[in-house]
């Protein structure tokens, strides 16, 4: 009965080697690190205000991001067409809107997924270590080895797949390889802490170790890096559509359209930069700046997460 207790009775708060990830205490701790700097704050406002414009575009945008309006040539900023209208005669505001939202829904699910991934193949290399962790790290060396552009054309042409949840997955296999290097060496260092020693000598099974006790203390730098993986993926969307490679997206009519990411629009706008600046300006405006807006959040994140730092 005693060992039963002691099972479920969770260690001090004040020790820097547990988080309890549902206590109050932790919510309030991401409030305070976010609120403690200006730019965290800033970063965090900004990022939901464009992700609420982006993803509710259709609610308040009076054109559509594919409406064709007959122009001669593109025409710049109106109180009509606040950004533009392309050589295409359709409104680019419209168009940032929703290429931001393609390009955040990239980076956001393809992490979420590699994180995923990456916690659980690192912290279980980790905790086991031995011959388990050598197979499994050397998959990851092997597929690090991997033309990773090469790999993502090749797919697209043997599944004659240019869909947009295509880029999802194969970004997502590839994208989870770093966290799992790091998850794997946070648990190497944590798993001869008091702490887990105590578990064990409690009788606590393998995945309540890993799941509960120690990957919550990999969090900390866990989100930081995450933090860098949603712009990384961000930028290699938009690399794959600055190329020219085509994603896209099933239409209202049932007919397959172009993605209309903000990698494509810097992509159509350099070519008519020397004409239409404007085609160029807005789209890495917004680009640029939230991807710098990810990393500031980051920043709070990994104040708030840490268990060894205070707020």
């Amino acid at each position: 009965m005693l060992k039963r207790r002691l099972f479920f009775s969770a260690p001090s708060p004040d020790s820097t080697s547990w988080q309890d990830l549902s206590s109050p205490s932790f919510s309030m701790r991401i409030f305070h690190a976010l609120k403690s700097r200006p730019s965290n704050s800033i970063a965090a406002i900004y990022l939901l205000v464009l992700a609420a414009l982006c993803f509710s575009s259709g609610l308040f945008v009076p054109y559509a991001w594919d409406e064709i309006h007959f122009v001669s040539e593109a025409t710049g900023p109106s109180w009509q067409h606040w950004f533009g209208i392309d050589d295409l005669g359709r409104d680019l505001f419209s168009r940032v809107l929703y290429g931001g939202r393609i390009s955040l829904s990239v980076g956001l699910m393809s992490t979420s997924v590699s994180v995923l991934i990456g916690i659980s193949y690192g912290a279980i290399a980790g905790y086991f270590g031995g011959t388990i962790d050598r197979w499994m790290m050397r998959l990851v060396d092997v597929l690090y080895c991997l033309p990773y552009y090469f790999v993502i054309v090749l797919v697209m042409v043997l599944f004659s797949i240019d869909s947009l949840y295509l880029l999802f997955v194969v970004l997502a296999l590839f994208q989870w390889l770093g966290m799992a290097r790091i998850i794997r060496g946070q648990v190497l260092s944590l798993k001869e802490q008091e702490f887990v020693l105590a578990l064990r000598g409690m009788g606590a099974s393998h995945a309540r170790i890993v799941f509960r006790h120690m990957v919550p203390n990999t969090l900390g730098i866990a989100s930081v890096y995450a933090t860098l993986m949603v712009p990384g993926v961000m930028m290699q969307e938009a690399f794959l559509s600055f190329i020219g490679i085509p994603f896209t997206v099933l239409g209202t009519d049932g007919v397959h359209k172009p993605v209309a990411s903000w990698g494509s629009l810097l992509s159509e706008g350099a070519r008519y930069f020397d004409t239409a600046p404007w085609l160029l300006i807005f789209p890495a405006f917004f680009f640029s700046t939230t991807l710098l807006a990810i990393h500031f959040l980051g920043d709070g994140l990994r104040d708030a997460l840490d268990p060894s730092l205070k707020v």
